[in-house]
């Protein structure tokens, strides 16, 4: 341990009067008539200063010890034995905690307070007892037995060094020495709490009525009493903290050892020795237990704050993470505010953090995240009651009240907008947006809150300002809550295998008797708990909003091309088998190989698949796209383009990607005979796909009177509630053979197709 500590301004005269005011209270135990009492605190005060100060508190503890001596009367040679005490013992009970620290450093707090207990009872007990029972022939105490007086200062010394040592070092500043760290004195008087001055009440009360008892002439009733008051320091000892539960044990211990001494019987030297030795053990042995216990209740409290303040810390930043921010807003105090005035959050999320952290470095973008952290404190000061870090640039700020959209604004701009910040040596300025939510007065729930601020950010991302703000209870958070139990819900059933395979049916435009073969498209449902279907709108857009898109689409894959390998007479009456891929699967980079492994291992000819791309799903790289349609399209897979018309699909998409078959939106379908535009849209895509030489297919055909329509503008095939509705892939064989033997009765009479459903 350095000696070289945070000094003191006046460390001569604090310990001087430190050590004179141990030897008064020393006083206070000390028996009629003797020069030792029943505890000895100089010895240990003068082994706090060197923990604490270093060596340079001997010399003034030594002199503070002598003046006070020779204030009460002290013999000059009692005096120097002392004194010689309290020098040698302490700075060999230093070195040995030194050596102890060496061999093994120990941040325990039980293995800390065991090395003192070790270094106090085996070096400055011993040492202390062997100066001060050779000093005692030479005070003119002559008939005395050296080795039961020798056992009995020992005692005493160890006692006090047990009692107070431990129990002053909470006491002192934290001097960063790392023997028992204390929180010092810098609470001031709000450390002074009910919590905290409370295991003193019954010592005071037990205490009172024992010295009352001793002033009264009754010290067996003083002695019994003296059980409560330390009993009411056991317990302080297990269930608070070192600073309250050592303050009460001292307290005890000199309430106990003033009882004793007020209700002894005078008697020779060695009697009192023998009793002093006596209290002493049974004193030793209680104190120690219960710092030893403490300890391991301090060493388990202390893991749990440290625990706790690790879950409830953002790492990067050491600002409140997520976890801290929920339990705040779930905190009765934060809870009755809400109720009475409501509640309103922001939160602010920072763009191209990681783009520095690809090109700056993770630390230095932590530095930056950490520094924003401190300039959002800075710029909105008491308007906030918290700042959470919740993520990666995001962070939310917790209002103490209403803030208008102009006061938050205007802060931004000036506290935030105009400022730089550094990374890797660097003055950026970050671009940001922020979201806000307005609670109305009530109690709500955090994950509640939460959620409408995530969908208030998401919004100001794309608005001009980069700022929305929304109230908790209207109809867009409502709808933002529908589509996330959506989402959930549908994540759990395609866990749980609800997929269900439909097909609809795709007809001919123009009838062919040779041309009986099936064409569908095999479109995939979910299935509640009951059976019941769920709606194709619903779970479809939850699929795309909880990233499921691969999944779903090679799950319809595997089960169709299974469900065609298993039945042969449905294989052979299949034409054409359309199935729908959404854009993150096209874009996919083994969706090709993925594909043409399954095709592999089946009796599914390729010639008798159609990926159809659907426009749901940007198709966001555009490359690995084209790179799967080139691939599939070698070993004879065609490719559709769906909804063509209302997608993302463009000309120079289509002339690159090349699809054999554009499906036209139903949208313009629909509407074909009724508006111009829609026809004039639809008879456009004809045109092109005879010019890239396309096939096309019509949805929506609804009536028997759209389906002329398409084929008098040469549209190839119809597909839609006229044609047939979707059906269980089961049935599609059973429609075949009706097909069948509709078209060829329809090809004899010469009549064209109304409804073959």
């Amino acid at each position: 341990m350095s000696t070289e500590l945070i000094p003191n301004r006046r460390p001569s005269a604090f310990f001087a009067l430190a050590t004179a005011l141990a030897v008064m209270v020393s006083q206070f135990t000390v028996p009629s008539g003797s020069e030792i009492g029943f505890l000895w605190l100089p010895t240990s005060v003068v082994l706090v200063g060197i923990l604490s100060r270093g060596f340079s508190v001997v010399l003034p503890g030594v002199v503070g010890l002598v003046a006070a001596q020779a204030l009460v009367g002290v013999s000059p040679m009692m005096i120097a034995g002392s004194a010689l005490a309290a020098a040698l013992g302490p700075l060999a009970c230093f070195h040995a905690i030194e050596r102890l620290r060496r061999f093994r450093r120990a941040q325990s707090h039980l293995v800390q307070t065991t090395h003192l207990f070790l270094s106090i009872g085996c070096l400055q007990a011993p040492i202390a007892a062997a100066c001060m029972t050779a000093a005692m022939p030479l005070a003119g105490f002559a008939d005395i037995d050296h080795l039961l007086t020798f056992v009995s200062i020992w005692a005493i010394e160890f006692t006090s060094g047990v009692v107070f040592v431990r129990g002053l070092m909470t006491w002192l500043p934290n001097d960063g020495s790392g023997f028992c760290p204390a929180a010092g004195m810098r609470q001031g008087m709000s450390a002074l709490s009910w919590q905290a001055l409370s295991p003193y009440v019954p010592l005071v009360v037990f205490g009172a009525l024992a010295w009352i008892a001793c002033e009264t002439g009754h010290p067996l009733i003083a002695r019994v009493l003296s059980v409560p008051v330390f009993a009411a320091a056991a317990v302080a000892s297990l269930v608070h903290p070192r600073r309250v539960a050592t303050s009460a044990l001292m307290a005890a211990m000199l309430i106990i050892a003033g009882v004793r001494v007020h209700g002894i019987d005078m008697s020779p030297l060695n009697g009192r020795m023998a009793d002093s030795a006596e209290l002493a053990m049974l004193i030793l042995t209680g104190a120690a237990l219960l710092h030893l216990l403490n300890s391991l209740i301090e060493e388990r409290l202390t893991q749990q704050r440290r625990l706790r303040r690790k879950a409830f810390t953002n790492e990067v930043s050491g600002w409140p993470n997520l976890r801290a921010l929920t339990a705040r807003l779930l905190n009765r105090g934060e809870q009755n505010k809400a109720q009475r005035h409501g509640q309103q959050l922001a939160e602010l999320a920072i763009a191209g953090l990681d783009k520095w952290a690809d090109l700056a470095g993770r630390q230095a973008t932590m530095a930056a995240e950490r520094e924003i952290g401190k300039r959002l404190q800075t710029v909105f000061g008491s308007y906030v009651s918290m700042i959470a870090h919740i993520g990666s640039g995001r962070f939310i700020l917790l209002f103490n009240g209403r803030m208008s959209d102009e006061k938050l604004q205007e802060i931004m701009r000036i506290g935030f907008d105009r400022h730089r910040f550094t990374i890797a040596n660097q003055a950026v300025p970050m671009r940001y947006s922020i979201g806000v939510v307005d609670a109305p007065p009530g109690v709500h729930e955090p994950e509640e809150l939460l959620a409408s601020l995530s969908l208030a950010q998401q919004h100001a991302v794309t608005v001009g300002g980069r700022f929305y703000r929304l109230t908790l209870d209207n109809d867009q958070v409502r709808a933002y809550r529908k589509e996330l139990a959506w989402v959930e819900r549908v994540r759990s059933m395609l866990e749980r295998d609800r997929l269900r395979l439909f097909a609809q049916p795709i007809a001919p435009a123009v009838i062919d008797p040779e041309t009986t073969g099936l064409h569908f498209e095999v479109l995939s449902r979910m299935a509640d708990e009951d059976g019941s279907l769920l709606a194709p709108g619903g779970f479809l857009g939850a699929i795309s909003k909880a990233g499921l898109q691969i999944e779903l689409d090679r799950r319809v894959l595997e089960r169709t091309i299974r469900y065609l390998d298993d039945d042969m007479e449905l294989l052979d009456a299949t034409d054409l088998c359309a199935i729908n891929v959404t854009g993150p699967t096209i874009c996919d980079p083994g969706f090709a190989q993925y594909l043409i492994g399954l095709l592999e291992n089946s009796r599914v000819s390729p010639s008798q698949l159609a990926i159809e791309i659907t426009e749901s799903d940007t198709i966001a790289d555009l490359d690995s796209a084209l790179a799967n349609v080139s691939k599939i399209s070698e070993i004879g897979i065609r490719v559709a383009v769906d909804d063509f018309g209302t997608g993302q699909a463009t000309f120079e998409y289509i002339r690159r990607l090349g699809p054999q078959i554009l499906k036209i939106d139903g949208a313009f379908v629909r509407r074909y005979r009724e508006d111009a535009l829609d026809r004039e849209i639809v008879e456009s895509i004809v045109r092109l796909a005879k010019a890239i030489g396309a096939s096309t297919v019509a949805e929506f055909v609804e009536t028997p009177e759209i389906g002329d329509e398409m084929r008098r503008i040469g549209v190839d095939l119809l597909q839609g509630y006229a044609i047939a509705k979707p059906m269980p892939i089961s049935q599609i064989k059973a429609f075949c053979n009706q097909r069948r033997a509709e078209l060829l009765c329809q090809a004899s009479q010469v009549e064209p197709i109304d409804n073959i459903a």
